[in-house]
């Protein structure tokens, strides 16, 4: 029962936060309404990625009045079986200006460790994440571990083949789908907030009045 429940909550959760970001065949989208010009809309915009990526100047890929792209990395914490880390989320943020209002694109496109740069080994660890709906403790997910951890022994550099590999991923995968279920609904909700947190960032600065006294 209490699984159950936990579960529902987790499946309202995510569907709020689906709601607030309509999401994309390969991330997220979200326009915003705003009381300012297209000029003022761009110069805020430009501000926060000075503000917010190290070194602008690097990342911006396009930068005109209709539309700046930004390619650049978000650390996100997940939870692996050795513990957990900080993950750096490559993407692509793609903003559109119009009069009184803007669109966010953000696009994730690869992974890596932050504290060595090594490319995660699991290729479609980003994809699990982006989603309407959560995946459920099925044959479906199941699978899923089943070949992630396929590809991970496969490129573990410790003599395992495609033979082997397959049935070692399916011993582990069967015997830890309960810890492996309950590891992904944490990283879900972690990506989630982590998503979300980024837009609010935007959104939060752009709508901030100038004219302010500070």
């Amino acid at each position: 029962m209490k699984k159950i429940l936990l579960l529902f909550v987790f499946n309202i959760s995510l569907s709020v936060f689906t709601q607030e970001l309509n999401k994309t065949k390969d991330g997220y989208s979200k326009i915003v309404d705003v009381e300012l010009s297209k000029k003022e809309i761009y110069q805020k915009v430009n501000e926060w990625i000075g503000l917010n990526y190290v070194s602008a100047k690097d990342v911006i890929q396009l930068n005109t009045d209709e539309m700046i792209i930004v390619k650049g990395s978000i650390p996100i914490n997940f939870e692996f079986h050795y513990g957990t880390f900080e993950i750096g989320v490559r993407h692509t943020l793609q903003i559109s200006f119009r009069e009184n209002k803007y669109k966010i694109d953000f696009l994730p496109t690869s992974a890596y460790q932050t504290n060595n740069g090594n490319e995660l080994k699991d290729s479609k660890f980003l994809k699990q994440f982006i989603r309407t709906e959560p995946q459920k403790n099925d044959d479906e997910f199941l699978l899923t571990k089943k070949n992630a951890i396929k590809e991970e022994l496969l490129k573990s550099g410790v003599g395992y083949n495609e033979k082997n590999a397959t049935k070692a991923a399916s011993r582990k995968a069967t015997k830890n789908i309960q810890k492996l279920y309950k590891r992904y609904a944490i990283n879900q909700r972690n990506w989630n907030a982590s998503i979300r947190m980024f837009y609010e960032k935007i959104t939060d600065y752009v709508k901030v009045n100038k004219d302010e006294d500070w």
